[in-house]
């Protein structure tokens, strides 16, 4: 592969094929050069002179030249000399050719001119080729260096720019904890230039703290080094001279190969810190009033109790429950709710002291912590303040709302040593509060507490005990005071615990309401009426005009199942609706709302009769009574029991039977217990009596035997005459 006096230009050389420039004037010398080096893997270029061959060279990366010594013009010591001179070709092997005998001195030069070989013509072929292809053997490996060499820097270049560009700062360390490497990411997030960096131990930019170790062979740097493992850490805190210490993520790693030290990669983390604590907050706090919520409160509780044990202090919880907030969050709204709340929080913020811990649990439930107290009487104190200053009404919205707060006092440790305990105590303590008349506060006492397991125990057995057959109905008679003869039945709900025995009605009623359970045991006593009423018709034990009373509780009226459930009882056991009477208070009929209206009339539809009971003791109005279809009002006991001694509970009776009977209402007594009784309301009209003085609520099968007897003789129901019936208690409050 030969080229002839070509244009370097124009030469393309084939990649890893080496080239050898041939340099004499004569062209049969430069043919014969190249058939004696030939061997198919080395491209030749050839010259005619001195000139030719420096341009080439110029142009053209060649690996070996043969320059002859003699050619006219530029003979070769001035070419080889020409080639010393220049950077790109100085490096270029020459090996010089004569045809001269040489002498010392010729030799002399040619190696003083910068060849590396001196041969004379006639040329030895396997000399030349030994000697050519020790050169290029040489030649290759330099080239294939310098291609290593390339990469490295290559290679370098690319790691130092990502180093360079990577947002993470790099440190590098010796085994001594020297600082070795730093990158300029790590030079921004210390704010030190290197110089102040470089060369320093590793103090330089981890701060000895108290959670930090402060020798280097405790480090985890040393520990990553010596023990070849790579550490994460998660949190620590970094710092300089220029910068105060921040919180960084760091992973620490012995250096690969021969070097020996450990990389520190690190990112700053004090926005996700900060980011973190947001929402931390956030989720401890309530968005509404910018108080603890409940997670935060916990928290705080436990730091507080924590705090109190380690200092053996005092501390009290209060328990704070708004009075009258229902009234306006449903009369004027959520929106007026919620301003409200928000001035409650202000309001207390500026009532408690600043070192105690405020909190919204929801609703209109507050809590306050208050820590370093000397006393009980502290925390009553606080307590009064408190009252005092949610007495005082609230702008919202152009209104004056006037409401109160009931305030329930734990205190450590007497009343518990733990959140749950102490939570307890001031809830139990609350509740006696407002049951109290509201706008007070109470201290937690043992005796509440007793109070407040039995109810918690109680209530646990409600809930097995509609599904363990541990309700039962009886049915007290209802007396037609001008025949003698029983007209109607009351069924009432009692409760045969299995441990502690008859539960008075007074005790878990209210409990039944609390719970939502008085809807499903109300359907359960519709049910088992309805159910006794077809077993007495098939047996003909009762009149058809014989009335069953069953006692509907608020929850259960508004509840939008009770027509359909109602109608669905009397179609399965074929009742006559005209047989069953529903009582209602004064109170679910007060409120003459569309839905009031709507249950009314569905049960108007089904020909059910309605009846008040205890009338008189709510919030009375004759709006009610005129607009609604009754068919009786109910005189409740309280009126009753003073009526042979108190002349104005005979005016007030006397007046609710004048009532009911201009308004073709019938009026049923209820608790009549004495004779005397008996004969005040014959003489005002009364038209049924119900109360012990006939009988008191009986099983069924005590009432079966009453009516039977009663049909049998064709006469009145004769008086209960029980022993000791003026020291009879009274009946228990129906359901």
């Amino acid at each position: 592969m030969a080229a002839n006096d070509t244009s370097p230009t124009a030469v393309r050389i084939p990649p890893f094929i080496q080239t050898v420039l041939l340099v004499d004037d004569k062209q049969e010398n430069r043919v014969a050069l190249e058939a004696m080096l030939d061997d198919g893997q080395i491209h030749f270029l050839h010259a005619s002179s001195g000139a030719t061959a420096l341009k080439m060279l110029l142009n053209t990366e060649v690996s070996l030249v043969l320059l002859d010594v003699s050619m006219p013009g530029m003979d070769g010591y001035e070419v080889l000399q020409m080639m010393r001179s220049t950077r790109s070709t100085r490096h270029i092997p020459v090996i010089m050719l004569t045809a001269f005998l040489r002498d010392e001195m010729e030799t002399l030069r040619g190696y003083q001119a910068g060849a590396i070989e001196f041969l004379t013509k006639p040329i030895n072929s396997v000399m030349l080729r030994c000697k050519v292809m020790q050169f290029l053997a040489l030649n290759q490996q330099k080239h294939q260096l310098k291609i290593a060499y390339e990469r490295l820097d290559t290679q370098k270049a690319y790691y130092e720019s990502m180093l360079n560009a990577a947002g993470e700062g790099v440190i590098g360390l010796s085994t001594e904890g020297e600082v070795r490497f730093a990158n300029p990411a790590a030079l921004n997030l210390l704010q030190l230039p290197q110089p102040d960096l470089l060369d320093q131990p590793f103090r330089s930019f981890y701060p000895p703290l108290e959670e930090q170790p402060n020798h280097w062979e405790a480090s985890d740097f040393y520990l990553a080094w010596s023990e070849k493992r790579e550490i994460r850490v998660e949190e620590a805190l970094f710092g300089s001279t220029q910068r105060d210490a921040f919180p960084v993520q760091y992973t620490c790693s012995p250096l690969a190969g021969c070097t020996k030290g450990t990389v520190v990669v690190f990112v700053d983390i004090t926005q996700r810190k900060a980011l973190e604590n947001q929402l931390r907050m956030q989720a401890m706090t309530d968005h509404l009033t910018g108080l603890y919520n409940r997670a935060g409160f916990k928290a705080a509780l436990l730091h507080a109790l924590a705090r109190c044990t380690r200092h053996h202090g005092q501390m009290a919880l209060l328990l704070i429950d708004l009075d009258r907030f229902k009234q306006v969050n449903d009369t004027l709204g959520h929106e007026s709710g919620d301003k409200l709340l928000q001035a409650v929080a202000d309001r207390l913020r500026h009532t408690v002291r600043q070192a105690d811990t405020l909190a919204r649990l929801g609703g209109d439930e507050f809590t306050v912590i208050l820590e370093h107290l000397d006393g009980a009487e502290d925390a009553a104190y606080c307590a009064a303040k408190i009252i005092e200053a949610l007495k005082h009404p609230f702008q919202i919205q152009d209104m004056e709302l006037i409401i109160g707060a009931s305030v329930g006092i734990a205190t450590y440790p007497a009343c518990g040593d733990n959140p749950v305990a102490l939570m307890q105590a001031a809830d139990v303590a609350m509740y006696r509060a407002k049951s109290d008349g509201r706008n007070l506060y109470h201290f937690f006492t043992q005796e509440m507490n007793d109070r407040a397991r039995t109810k918690m125990v109680l209530e646990q057995s409600l809930h097995h005990a509609l599904t363990g057959q541990q309700l039962r109905l009886v049915y007290q008679p209802q007396i037609d005071l001008r025949t003698g003869q029983i007209i109607g039945l009351e069924a009432l709900l009692r409760w045969q615990h299995p441990t502690a025995g008859l539960v008075s009605p007074a005790t878990f009623v209210p409990l039944l309401e609390e719970t939502g359970l008085i809807v499903p045991v109300g359907n359960w006593i519709i049910k088992t009426v309805c159910a006794q009423r077809q077993d007495w018709n098939r047996r003909h034990v009762l009149p058809e005009d014989c009335k069953i009373a069953i006692n509907i509780s608020p929850r259960q009226f508004v509840d939008e199942n009770l027509a359909r459930m109602l109608r669905q009882h009397l179609h399965q056991h074929q009742i006559n609706p005209a047989s069953i009477e529903l009582e209602l208070t004064e109170n679910m009929l007060m409120q003459e709302n569309e839905q009031t209206l709507h249950i009314l009339h569905q049960l108007h539809q089904l020909a059910v009769s309605l009846s008040i009971d205890d009338f008189g003791t709510g919030y009375s109005s004759f709006s009610y009574i005129k607009r609604f279809n009754l068919d009786a009002l109910k005189i409740d006991k309280s009126f009753v029991d003073q009526l042979a001694e108190s002349e104005r509970d005979v005016a007030i009776v006397a007046s609710i039977i004048d009532l009911a009977h201009n308004l073709r209402m019938k009026t049923i007594a209820e608790g009549v217990e004495t004779k005397a009784q008996l004969d005040v309301l014959t003489c005002l009209g009364c038209d049924i009596i119900q109360g012990f003085y006939y009988s008191p609520p009986c099983q069924v099968a005590e009432l079966e035997s009453l009516i039977s007897n009663s049909m049998t003789a064709g006469m009145p129901l004769r008086p209960n005459h029980m022993p000791s019936q003026a020291g009879m208690p009274p009946p228990a409050p129906s359901c």
